[in-house]
């Protein structure tokens, strides 16, 4: 379900496609609106700029999947949603070293090059 973006019109071979124009006023068409995604997009902008200042591009879809696990779970209660996640982490392990990892070189944006990086920089 999206609005009348031109972007958009090759969805209808892969997808059940359904639009509303909005530029005619026609926000909703019998179940078909975009009121949810307008609603989880204006929130993870709001995450975006509120909660994480500084978001790197390499990391975007590790912010959008935490809102989007939010979003799909925020009829539920706190309790819930926090068995649910604590599920889904369970016998998994991310080190640092991991999350920063590009090909074997650690992958600094700001400041100096750690001693790891500059060692293989120089070879």
């Amino acid at each position: 379900m999206t609005d009348e973006l031109a972007s958009d019109e090759g969805l209808k071979d892969d997808y059940l496609h359904q639009t509303v124009n909005d530029s005619q006023k026609q926000y909703v068409v019998g179940h078909v609106h975009t009121n949810s995604m307008e609603n989880f997009w204006t929130l993870f902008e709001r995450c975006l700029k509120g909660t994480y200042v500084s978001v790197e591009g390499d990391h975007l879809f590790r912010y959008l999947n935490e809102e989007m696990f939010r979003f799909n779970e925020r009829k539920g209660k706190d309790q819930h949603r926090f068995v649910k996640a604590a599920k889904g982490i369970s016998g998994r392990r991310l080190t640092y070293k991991q999350l920063i990892d590009r090909g074997g070189a650690l992958f600094p944006r700001r400041g100096r090059l750690p001693k790891l990086v500059k060692e293989q920089i120089e070879k």
